[in-house]
């Protein structure tokens, strides 16, 4: 899957160059329905996603709201430590401290949850796309005990 992702973010970011927001828009779906399949991007993905776009950038967002909504474990983030982008790091903690202080731990909106066009671009050569269904939240918090 690794591949899907790298071919996805260079999609986006040469796109994102040429001013063509319909096929950032299209990239982003796709890699939202990968998300679907509870996959991370791995980091070095991550870093090349942060390393080629400005720092608004609605691909950032998507990675970034991917790593916040399926918490990677412990090993996961130590393993990859070098591997991502300082930004991304001090971002993803001070995200994870709000939600846990905000008490949304288990409830934080995951990509393929969030309405259409969340994760879009658009101007008058690519308008909002029609009305689609409102945010879902999922419960993903964990019951102890029985």
């Amino acid at each position: 899957m690794g591949w899907q992702w790298r071919a996805l973010i260079k999609l986006w970011v040469t796109a994102d160059k040429f001013c063509n927001l319909r096929l950032q828009n299209e990239a982003i779906d796709s890699m939202i329905r990968l998300a679907e399949d509870r996959k991370l991007p791995r980091s070095s993905l991550v870093k090349l996603a942060w390393d080629s776009t400005v720092a608004d950038a609605t691909l950032l967002r998507l990675m970034f709201d991917s790593f916040v909504g399926l918490r990677p474990d412990r090993d996961f983030m130590c393993e990859h430590w070098d591997e991502l982008s300082s930004d991304f790091l001090r971002d993803f903690f001070a995200e994870m401290l709000g939600v846990v202080r905000d008490g949304t731990v288990g409830k934080y909106l995951e990509p393929h949850v969030r309405a259409k066009c969340y994760y879009h671009s658009h101007n008058d050569d690519c308008p909002v796309c029609p009305a689609s269904p409102g945010p879902q939240v999922i419960d993903m918090s964990v019951s102890v005990g029985h």
